[in-house]
């Protein structure tokens, strides 16, 4: 199992992960319990809470507010149907968020794509852009200025 990106959620995080991947194997796809019946779910919270104020300190709280309230009407629909299983998954797949903004934000992934941007730009500018004009300008020169006519 991989560790948490905040590093003082790493023991909550092994310990809701092992109990999960547990329930989930033995447990959910046997049928034996559904997913309002998840004995994990306080380790989640307990896992979500160290997340949320790491998400906090660093300030990216902000913005897994702005992706949950894109997603509001998807959310809503599918819960509505029920959908089994959905609620699980989605324990999950937040907890993935999370980690994945506190990865993004410890190592200036934001910040390093610009940067490669910027390079690749600046290589068109001084590169491609010249080559092409001069393969244009080649390429429309007049007769006078062939070999076959010296």
């Amino acid at each position: 199992m991989s560790q948490s990106l905040a590093k003082e959620c790493n023991e909550l995080k092994e310990r809701y992960d092992t109990c999960f991947l547990k329930w989930y194997s033995e447990k959910y796809l046997r049928g034996i319990s559904t997913t309002d019946n998840n004995e994990c779910a306080g380790l989640f919270k307990e896992y979500s809470k160290c997340l949320h104020v790491a998400l906090k300190e660093r300030g990216i709280d902000k913005l897994v507010e702005e992706a949950r309230e894109d997603n509001k009407e998807n959310d809503a629909a599918l819960l509505g149907k029920k959908k089994s299983g959905y609620i699980t998954a989605r324990w999950d797949l937040v907890t993935r968020l999370y980690e994945l903004a506190i990865f993004a934000w410890d190592y200036g992934v934001v910040s390093r794509a610009a940067k490669g941007f910027a390079a690749l730009t600046l290589v068109f500018v001084l590169i491609f852009i010249p080559v092409e004009r001069l393969a244009t300008l080649e390429s429309n020169l007049g007769p006078e200025f062939r070999l076959e006519n010296n």
